[in-house]
């Protein structure tokens, strides 16, 4: 594959997207459970206009394009509503659940250095069942996985094991809402009050949970607690990341915070984010869809 020598016409670069995409999953049809999130059309539509609109600009320096920073703030506002968080909830949009993960370990090691420096070797305590991207953020930050099993009847985290792998390394103790494998929410006020107990954080993945939740509670069923609403683990840092936000699953990694101004004070002031400097269309899908669709299911 070379780059043409002649430049292709519009029709036939079209033409050739459209092959391309002929043997992709036909997500529209409503045969794909994950990956792409579709709101409904009046939605999508507008969701489309603002994409476009956004297009060419990017995050990588908020002086120049600050309309895309007040976006950003004004989705973490929103979703931290949603979430149960107060005033003193901060976040950011990132590039995936990944990156999330990436950032709340990160910010958790950053924290042990700075509050804990006698610490060598750090180590966070996660279940069997905790999202393979933590093993990626202990790699790249230096944070020992301790892994422990989960309860063989309910698939929930085993809190008995997660006590009982304590040391005095540990900086950071880990929860799913649900968790990616079984799609069990584990029990999160008991690995909060764990964490509490130790002085330690407590990050939830809240990946699809943390919109998916949050209105079937609204909705009148019973969910059990797993976000803001539980009282934090430690003054400085209490995550709960990965929330998708339709159609192309943005997210947040969202996080209650003292005077420390958690991750965006353990990262960079400027650029939280780790590798990713999103295009502003990214912003304005996720503004947009919240904006545009509403609260389904309001309180009362």
């Amino acid at each position: 594959m070379t780059i043409p020598p002649i430049g292709m016409t519009p029709d036939e670069i079209m033409a050739t997207l459209r092959r391309f995409k002929a043997h992709d999953m036909d997500w529209q049809s409503g045969r794909v459970f994950a990956y792409v999130y579709q709101p409904r059309e009046t939605a999508a539509a507008v969701v489309r206009d603002a994409y476009m609109l956004y297009l060419a600009e990017n995050c990588l320096d908020p002086t120049i394009f600050p309309s895309i920073a007040q976006l950003e703030r004004d989705v973490v506002r929103m979703i931290a509503g949603l979430l149960q968080g107060d005033e003193q909830v901060a976040g950011n949009v990132t590039g995936g659940g990944t990156e999330s993960i990436l950032l709340a370990v990160k910010a958790a090691r950053d924290w042990a250095r700075a509050h804990r420096p006698h610490i060598a070797q750090p180590e966070m305590v996660l279940s069997r069942t905790a999202h393979a991207a933590f093993h990626k953020a202990a790699h790249y930050f230096g944070v020992k996985p301790v892994v422990v099993a989960f309860d063989p009847v309910t698939f929930e985290a085993d809190v008995a094991a997660m006590r009982a792998a304590i040391t005095d390394n540990t900086i950071l103790l880990v929860a799913s809402a649900p968790c990616y494998s079984q799609g069990v929410i584990d029990p999160v006020p008991a690995i909060a009050s764990l964490a509490r107990e130790y002085g330690l954080l407590c990050h939830v993945d809240a990946c699809v949970g943390g919109i998916y939740l949050s209105f079937l509670r609204k909705l009148g069923y019973a969910v059990p607690p797993f976000d803001f609403s539980i009282p934090a683990s430690h003054p400085s840092l209490w995550t709960c990341t990965n929330t998708d936000i339709p159609p192309r699953a943005l997210r947040l990694s969202s996080t209650a915070t003292a005077p420390c101004g958690g991750i965006r004070c353990l990262l960079r002031p400027t650029q939280p984010a780790i590798p990713y400097q999103p295009d502003g269309s990214q912003f304005a899908v996720g503004w947009t869809d919240c904006r545009c669709v509403g609260d389904p299911a309001p309180p009362g």
